[in-house]
């Protein structure tokens, strides 16, 4: 899975190990990890130049829009990760949101909106356990493939009525199945 890593760069230097550490278990998880915009900025040169903090957000959302999923380190309130986490769940794609702070950051209170995850850890080795049921969580769901049987003149009348709306039969059963389900 493509997973963009966000995390507040005003807080960089003092949670660098945390950063760096969340990067190496979800690779080691078998995840393809955006977090170079984490990395290559510094909270000192993006607030003195505008051309670099353009250039810091444009990374940003080019990874959130590859991104099938956004891991976001919290422990340090900050306005600009609550707006990303904002736009993540606007796309409707998931975040998990970890903190090992032991008060409630904001964030939490936005849990209802599916599908985030608020999540305290309390050491990396914990988050190592943690981290994979997390993402589980949040994982789209896979397509189920299903196959059945039909008599001959079923299958006529499947087939001509797909044929009329200029569909596949499969995508024709997908639509009838969606409209029953409404």
């Amino acid at each position: 899975m493509k997973v963009a890593f966000v995390a507040s760069l005003q807080e960089k230097k003092n949670h660098q190990f945390h950063y760096l550490a969340i990067i190496d278990l979800l690779e080691g998880l078998g995840h393809t990890v955006f977090y170079r915009h984490i990395t290559q900025f510094n909270i000192d040169d993006i607030s003195q130049s505008e051309n670099l903090n353009i250039k810091f957000y444009k990374k940003v959302f080019q990874a959130l829009k590859a991104a099938d999923l956004v891991v976001a380190e919290i422990s340090c309130q900050s306005i600009s990760i609550g707006y990303i986490i904002s736009e993540t769940l606007k796309i409707g794609k998931p975040v998990v949101a970890l903190t090992t702070a032991t008060v409630p950051p904001v964030t939490t209170y936005l849990e209802e909106q599916m599908p985030l995850i608020v999540h305290q850890y309390v050491s990396i080795r914990a988050l190592e356990e943690e981290l994979p049921l997390l993402i589980s969580q949040v994982e789209p769901k896979k397509e189920k493939k299903f196959n059945f049987f039909l008599p001959p003149e079923l299958d006529e009348y499947l087939l001509k009525a797909a044929s009329e709306k200029r569909l596949s039969k499969s995508e024709y059963l997908r639509q009838l199945l969606a409209k029953d389900q409404h």
